[in-house]
């Protein structure tokens, strides 16, 4: 009806599209805007200096994805250890490859991102078969603890066996996080939640020789 199609409207005025562009025109369109508005930053390295992980890479060691996020993950969480010193806030760095806990607002099925930054209550621990083979000491294995509590999910870390330098897919799989992860449902809008701090997202997503840190700001990047 007439009134439905309204409704529907006045809804993703508020909230956001139902549906989602595919990763690789997520990707796409946020590069462009980032040039548009001179915050797109590429750095290229200087000099001679070979990947942290060359070593990795040259002797086959990463040979799938799992693998390294494996091999990121005690690196990783040194960055996290450091900033939560600096901080003074704790945080820890969860491997959520194999537990789907990031929701679809609009009823799809929901994601695994490989990696959470978070304070150690809002996750929940979950070490399933497929991760036994990947744990070493220190690991932490779970989820997200709840999606109402997302926004105190701080950092999402997506990795790539080689997410490519003119390929924005990754990218876009990043920023479909942050679009999920700013919704606001109107349960959520009806009950006062205060849902400021869901408009921020950090991402990582990297591959074995490449990185890019994105702010996404309403699911925008």
């Amino acid at each position: 009806s007439e009134i439905k199609q309204q409704g529907s409207r006045l809804e993703d005025a508020l909230c956001g599209a139902k549906s989602s562009p595919t990763p690789a025109t997520l990707g796409r369109k946020a590069v462009d805007s980032l040039k548009a508005s001179q915050n797109w930053t590429r750095i290229e390295l200087d000099g001679t200096g070979e990947s942290i992980l060359q070593a990795e890479v040259d002797s086959g060691q990463i040979s799938n994805e799992s693998s390294l996020v494996q091999i990121l993950t005690p690196l990783l969480r040194e960055v996290v250890e450091s900033a939560s010193a600096i901080l003074g806030i704790p945080l820890v760095l969860v491997n959520t490859e194999r537990h789907a806990y990031f929701e679809d607002p609009h009823g799809g099925s929901a994601s695994k991102p490989d990696m959470l930054v978070t304070h150690p209550a809002f996750y929940t621990w979950n070490k399933s078969d497929g991760d036994v083979q990947y744990c070493k000491d220190g690991f932490i294995f779970g989820k997200g603890a709840d999606w109402c509590l997302r926004d105190c999910w701080e950092v999402i870390v997506e990795c790539k066996k080689d997410i490519g330098m003119d390929s924005f897919t990754a990218l876009g799989e990043g920023i479909e996080y942050a679009r999920r992860k700013s919704f606001v449902s109107t349960a959520e809008r009806l009950s006062e939640v205060d849902s400021r701090s869901r408009r921020f997202t950090r991402l990582i997503v990297c591959d074995s020789k490449h990185f890019y840190l994105v702010l996404c700001v309403d699911g925008n990047a």
